[in-house]
């Protein structure tokens, strides 16, 4: 079911898909990668947050080893060789670890989750009721 879903919705989005051949890959280290550039420079954190989902959807890599994060990162401009030691920083694992929580408590059962003002959004496939909140309020 995954698999059709996927190409259905990467169809209907118009985007390229590559079925991953590792899929759901671990995303650990694309995560501790995102939230350690996240402090310094957030625009650089959501370029390999889109950088790390078109080289797993688009190109079907697997981007679970530390080491294919820091490609990914090299190419968009960040330093991948700092990216892997700042992966095994304890300050970042902790911030992942903290950032998890605060989601599960508020609610997050899933990904893609969105809060928009306190109103909860499972799923790629509410986007568009993202949209309606933010032009118009609430329900």
């Amino acid at each position: 079911y995954l698999d059709r879903d996927v190409e259905r919705c990467a169809k209907l989005m118009g985007v390229a898909l590559t079925n991953p051949e590792i899929a759901p890959m671990n995303s650990l280290a694309a995560m501790r990668a995102f939230y350690w550039l996240s402090d310094t420079n957030p625009a650089q954190a959501v370029a390999l947050a889109k950088a790390v989902y078109h080289g797993h959807w688009g190109e079907g890599r697997d981007l679970s080893p530390v080491e294919a994060v820091a490609e990914m990162a090299d190419s968009i401009g960040v330093d991948g060789a700092a990216l892997v030691v700042a992966t095994q920083d304890l300050a970042v694992k902790d911030r992942l670890k903290k950032e998890t929580q605060k989601a599960i408590d508020r609610g997050a059962f899933g990904s893609p989750f969105f809060f928009v003002d306190d109103e909860a959004y499972w799923g790629h496939d509410r986007l568009s009721h993202i949209e309606h909140q933010l032009q118009n309020g609430g329900i």
